[in-house]
């Protein structure tokens, strides 16, 4: 009797949710590990508690390049002088314009002069850094899918409205109360930390998630879709 090689079981892209297997004859549907936030946003030595996640080739080329995007920008925001990882994501950015001249192009088309009042009534010229709004809020969504889908073995509805807050003016004092009454939180160094919170009764969820301490996002799930894992 000849020996037939085992098949492998595929497991669902959490993105998805599509079989995925590490021989897939469709390479779409070729089964990878994604990095939850990505990683290129954690600098080496990486923490272990770093989460990952199974993921089809199709969902990982998809973000790509809103994921470079979005670190070149917060490289860019981020407070270098007191923060070690934002300062490594900036040299890791700077890098990506040495090999890309169009990305170069599209950063500096970007920066614009602003006002920005002061206390007195007066204002002051500073140089400013216009996001995509839709990309940035794509990227947020992603990890905020990582986090629901790492818990509680979730996903959205395909057809939920897609709710993101994008917050550079961070107070924190703010969100106090639905930190100190979170039911999961983590942090990597001090580049990405989150916490989430479940409403008792549903399976709606809310994530809070700060980048290089200074920077802050929420995505709000409402009725999100048990898994077959679940």
């Amino acid at each position: 009797m000849v020996a037939t090689k085992p098949q492998r079981v595929p497991v669902e892209c959490y993105l998805c949710g599509r079989p995925i297997t590490r021989d897939a004859t469709d390479p779409r549907f070729l089964r990878t590990r994604d990095h939850v936030p990505p990683q290129g946003f954690i600098p080496k030595p990486r923490p272990a508690n770093l989460i990952t996640l199974p993921c089809c080739r199709a969902c990982q080329d998809e973000y790509q390049r809103d994921e470079d995007e979005f670190r070149n920008n917060l490289g860019a925001l981020a407070p270098a002088s007191v923060n070690a990882a934002a300062r490594v994501t900036w040299e890791t950015a700077k890098r990506a314009f040495k090999r890309g001249p169009g990305v170069t192009k599209d950063f500096v088309s970007r920066l614009q002069r602003v006002a920005v009042p002061r206390a007195d009534g007066s204002t002051e010229d500073r140089l400013a850094l216009a996001f995509d709004a839709a990309q940035t809020r794509r990227v947020i969504h992603k990890v905020g899918c990582g986090l629901l889908y790492h818990h509680l073995r979730q996903r959205p509805r395909a057809d939920q409205p897609l709710e993101v807050e994008w917050d550079t003016h961070l107070d924190a004092a703010e969100y106090q109360p639905m930190i100190d009454a979170s039911h999961y939180r983590d942090s990597f160094g001090r580049a990405f930390a989150y916490v989430g919170l479940v409403v008792a009764g549903s399976r709606d969820s809310i994530w809070l998630m700060w980048f290089f301490e200074h920077h802050m996002a929420s995505v709000a799930f409402l009725d999100a879709v048990p898994t077959c894992d679940s």
